[in-house]
Formats: structure tokens, sequence, C-alpha cells
């Protein structure tokens, strides 16, 4: 996990000065090195420059070789593999042919090594920087293929005369660019980018932004909430030359079908399964630097203890315990972690005092976009306690929902409607009274009925939360959004692990934890794991009404009962509407002040006090867009820059 910045000139060289404070702006992501790499053209030799950690910033010298360039690659490590200088980035091939910058982990890279030494390859390193540039200078932009793992990877190729920009196959480590008339600029945070160059626009999306506040959609299809700026799309690789941006070329995708039940038993399944999570953990789990695992009590960071325990290692279990919450899952950590006493030393931990409104001011501040819940300071909390016990890494099980259907608010439906019209009602009529998340009645079957007719469940919800036009605190503007939900099983499946869901929730995870830092490590997001849940049938996946059903077969043996076969999972606990009534002068004087475009301010007591008791999260949503507006306005970059 580190930072990276850079640019391809197109039309004359520029001074590498804001380039150098736009790497010193990106210390806290590269606390423990940080280095450049410049040239005048596309095909000349790279000038090199290394860095002088000072006052919380990294000091780079400027190259007097070259006062104008027209490419630069700049970067902070966050080092977790050889600590050495030998994984000192940007790192250049010893023919200064190939340079590049690397945020990310290749988690197999032991295994390429061996391959690529066999093919007579040396190496100075035990770093996995150098596999990847050993991989590339070997295979080429196929290298990606062999990886296991995630990045954002920015190599400049003298040969080729261009930049590679590439990301990993789910979008894990962010990469976003700003392309104009000028060049192309790439960065891992957005703010880094108006760092780099002052005359990039702070221009809202209106469309990303409506598609936020409105209807709880982010990071769709690329778009930030800054017009001129979008990321690099997952699973995808693009060349910029002389004449800029190329086209984008798109190397994995999920699988398009799922195998039949005569294809595959349920015992082959859970085996594979089993299998595909225990090599995913064992990958992850090994590091120059200790490596916790986060047990939060739930089903899929127990899966996680059970696969480590399963490959013999000695796993410290790391749970932080809210006891003062109603939804406290304490009880459900112990049992995993007893399941396995000679393999787990299990320690609770408390996070400190709640957050002050002035440390969520400058959270969202750091976020550089609008947030979805200020739930997202706890798990700041969390990492920051675990950087604390001295961790750079950590195990959790994110994603399992996602990757196996876990979500019954979003999946139950799809699930029961595609079942009827392949024909499987037994199927459909087990899952609709058997929803293992709710205890059943007359009244709760008769609503699960009336739910899974087509276009009830919409209305429903628009019945029973949406505010009339004159309560909301958000006037939408008009926009050309078209994305909304797939109502078929699949296709919603494939949309959250995209557009829908999957990529906010990592971007913010990743932004959120690298300002600690601390790096997640999410065996569930291993492609090899996602192509094997995306390639079962779906009566694997929810079965009975249970969500998940294969995954709880695959470790019913291993963890206890209570843990596989809970009714009811709790979730992570944050009383967003009693928050929001609490700060309620507060909140309405943040919007007052904000000057933000589209908030229906007149008579705004009425209508805060009206939305957070129908619809609290777009309260929150609206909230947090005036924070947004208010730091954007202003300057967003808020970190001491060299």
């Amino acid at each position: 996990m580190c930072g990276l910045v850079g640019y391809v000139e197109l039309n004359k060289g520029k001074s590498p000065a804001a380039a150098i404070a736009a790497v010193s702006y990106l210390a806290h992501r590269g606390p423990d090195d940080a280095g450049f790499v410049s040239g005048r053209t596309l095909a000349s030799s790279p000038d090199a420059g290394h860095a002088v950690f000072s006052n919380g910033s990294w000091m780079l010298p400027t190259p007097v070789k070259a006062p104008s360039h027209a490419v630069f690659l700049g970067h902070t490590r966050f080092a977790l593999v050889d600590l050495s200088p030998g994984g000192h980035q940007p790192m250049v091939s010893p023919d200064e042919q190939v340079a590049l910058t690397f945020n990310g982990e290749i988690y197999n890279h032991n295994e390429i090594r061996r391959e690529l030494i066999a093919k007579g390859h040396h190496f100075s390193s035990t770093s996995d920087t150098e596999v990847l540039l050993q991989s590339y200078l070997e295979w080429g932009e196929d290298c990606f293929l062999r990886f296991r793992g995630f990045w954002a990877v920015a190599i400049w190729d003298r040969r080729r005369r261009g930049v590679l920009l590439c990301r990993d196959r789910l979008g894990k480590a962010p990469l976003y660019v700003h392309t104009s008339n000028s060049g192309v600029r790439w960065a891992s945070e957005i703010a880094a980018l108006f760092v780099l160059d002052g005359s990039i626009e702070r221009r809202p999306d209106w469309t990303s932004i409506n598609d936020f506040v409105a209807h709880g959609l982010r990071d769709v299809e690329g778009r930030t909430c800054f017009a001129e700026i979008e990321t690099l799309d997952a699973a995808s690789y693009v060349w910029i030359g002389e004449d800029g941006l190329g086209h984008r070329t798109r190397y994995w995708s999920l699988p398009e079908s799922r195998l039949s039940t005569k294809d595959i038993s349920i015992e082959e399944a859970a085996k594979k399964v089993r299998e595909e999570l225990i090599v995913a953990t064992d990958l992850r789990i090994h590091a120059d630097v200790p490596v916790a695992l986060q047990l939060s009590g739930g089903l899929d960071s127990s899966i996680i203890l059970a696969c480590a325990a399963e490959l013999g290692n000695k796993v410290k279990a790391i749970t932080v315990s809210f006891p003062q919450e109603d939804a406290n899952e304490d009880r459900y950590a112990t049992a995993a972690a007893h399941a396995f006493p000679e393999l787990v030393d299990h320690q609770f931990v408390r996070p400190g005092s709640k957050f002050s409104l002035p440390e969520l001011i400058e959270f969202a501040r750091s976020m550089g976009e609008p947030v979805h819940s200020p739930n997202q300071m706890s798990n700041r909390a969390i990492w920051l306690t675990l950087r604390e016990l001295g961790y750079r890494a950590v195990l959790y099980g994110a994603a399992g929902d996602e990757v196996f259907a876990g979500y019954a608010n979003r999946y139950f439906v799809p699930y029961v409607q595609s079942a009827i019209l392949r024909g499987d009602l037994s199927s459909a009529t087990s899952t609709i009274v058997g929803l293992s998340e709710r205890a059943l009645s007359p009244v709760d079957l008769f609503k699960r009925l009336l739910i899974v007719l087509p276009g009830a469940q919409r209305a429903f919800h628009w019945a029973t939360t949406s505010v009339g036009p004159d309560e909301s605190l958000y006037d939408s503007p008009p926009t050309d959004s078209r994305y909304c939900m797939p109502w078929r099983f699949d296709d919603r499946m494939k949309a959250l692990m995209g557009d829908m869901q999957l990529n906010y929730w990592l971007r913010i995870d990743n932004q959120n934890s690298m300002a600690v830092p601390i790096e997640l490590r999410a065996p569930f997001l291993d492609h090899k794991v996602v192509e094997t849940a995306f390639s079962l049938p779906s009566s694997y996946l929810v079965r009975d009404g249970w969500m998940k059903w294969i995954l709880r077969k695959a470790f019913e043996r291993t963890l206890p009962e209570e843990v596989v076969w809970r009714r009811r999972k709790m979730g992570f606990p944050f009383p967003l509407n009693h928050w929001l009534a609490e700060n309620r002068e507060w909140a309405l004087g943040v919007l007052a002040r904000s000057g933000a475009p589209h908030l229906q301010l007149k008579d705004v007591a009425h209508r805060y006090d009206t939305t957070i008791r129908r619809t609290p999260h777009q309260a929150w949503r609206v909230l947090s867009y005036a924070i947004w507006w208010s730091a954007m306005s202003k300057a967003l970059p808020n970190r001491a820059v060299a």
C-alpha cells in the first residue's frame, strides 16, 4: 500500500516542483520512503530523486539535469514486503528502459519469482515490486493475468514511448485520472491531483452528486464528484503515448454463466469454496511485518480465522468491542476463537471515546468526496487501534456478502423472482417460507408473498421511506443518470460487485485505512474465490431461506454452529437517526453556511426533522454533501505540502 502520482505532458515540459509537492502530500500513504523519476521526453533517460522525511512531509530535491519535464512518476512507500532499500520506488530496470511505481501487493510474488528465475531472470531484492517489474519485462501486459493481489501501477516504458496505467481486477487499489489537451495526470487520491496541477478545476459533476445524495449511488461508471476527474476502470489498462490517452483494454471479467446443479454437486461446491478460501488466506497471512486478523464475530471474519487455523498458523485475532451497544457480537467472536484454542491468541480492544464534531469535519475533508455515513470514523478508530498495537496489515472478511449473496434485503426478492422465472417453484417457496433472518408469522409471510411480486418492492419502499417534495433538504438537479438496480438475481450480483456497491466500499476503505496507514487484506476478494462463487449454481448461494448457504456448508464442520448458522447478523451498529437528532443545531448550521447549490434551506428546521425521521440516510448524505462542498470550495488539500 503506497501512494502514486504522475503525469505525461503532451505540448511542453513543466517544472516538477508541483509534482514533488504532490508526492509530499501523499506522505500519509507512504511514511517509509519516497522518490521519483522524470524525463524530458517519453524516450529520454530517467532522472531520479530520493527523499528526506521532515515535519510530516517528504522533502524531494528538484533535479538539476532537466528543469523541464514531459514525464514524471512519483511514489511514497508503505513497506510490508522486503523492508530494505531494495524495495525503493520508482524501480528502474537495469538497462533503464523501464521504470514503474506500484501501489498494492502481489501476494503470489514468491511463486512468480521462482518461475522467472527458471527463465533466467536475476533478482536483487525480495520485494514484490521487483517481481512486478521483471514480470512486465517477460510478459508485457499479460503479466497482470498472473498476479493474485491488488494494484495500481504506472509503468514508463521508454522502448514504447509511453506510460502504462493498470488497476487490479476488482479495483481495490484506487487510481484517479485527469485528461486535458495539455496532458494526462494520475494519482492515488483526488486531492493530490489538485496539488499536482493547480489549473485543474474543482468543478462539480452533478450527475455523480445527484446519484449520491438523492439515490445513494456512488462511484458509478468511473465518475467522481469532480467533473474533470475519473477513475481508471478496474481490470483494465491503458497506454499514454505522445498522442495522449489511448483506448482502455479490459483484461478480466466475472464469469458469464453459472454451472447447473448437474455440473457440480453440493459436496464438490463446498470443497471448492473451502479450498480457494484457504489458499487466498494463506497468500495474505504472510508479510515481513506483523499481520493481525480483525475478528468481528460475523461469519466472514470467522471463516478467515478458520482458514488461517487450518493452515496451522498462529493467529493474533483482534476483536474491537463496543460493549455499550445493543448489537454486540463479542460472544460470537469468542466462540469462533475458542474453536482453535492452541492457535488463536484472542484479544479484545476498545477504541477511544466517541468522535467530536470538529474531528468529523476534518475526516470528511480528508476523504475528498462525500461519505455515506459517519460510522466510517468508527472504522478508522478500529484501524488506528490496531496500528497502535504494532500491526501494519490486517486480515478481514470484507466482500463476503457481495461475493456469496449475503444481503437478504438485496438478494431475497431477485432470487425468488428468478427461481419462479426458471420454473423452480420449490426453491422459491422454501426461500419465502424459510427466510432465516426473520421469524415467520402470518403477517410476515403475507408481506413476503406481496413483496416478491414484480414492482411491489419498489412501491413498498417508496410508500414507507420517501419524503414529499416540500420536506426534502435537497432539490435534485436535472442530470443524465440512467443507472438503476437490476432485478434479475445474477445481474444484481454483478452490479453490486461493481458500480452499485463494491466500487465505493473499496474506495472508501482504501482511503480511510491509508490515512492510518494500515493495509486491509481481504481473502474474499481473491479473484479465484470470486470466480468460484460466480460460477456456482445460484441455488447453492441461497437455499431454504439461508443467504450464503454454500459458504456455511463449507465451514459448518469447522466453526461452532452458533457462528455458522446464525439466523440474523447484526451488522455494524450506528444509530444514525438519533445521532442526527442529537446534533441538530450543529447540522443546521453546517447546511446554512455551506452555500451548496440545490439545498432547500427555506424553513430548514421543519425539513430537517421530517427528513431524519423518514429518511435518515438521505439526511446524512445531504449533510455530507454540504461538508464536502464547503471544503472543496475553499481548498480541498489540507495536509502540509512541501
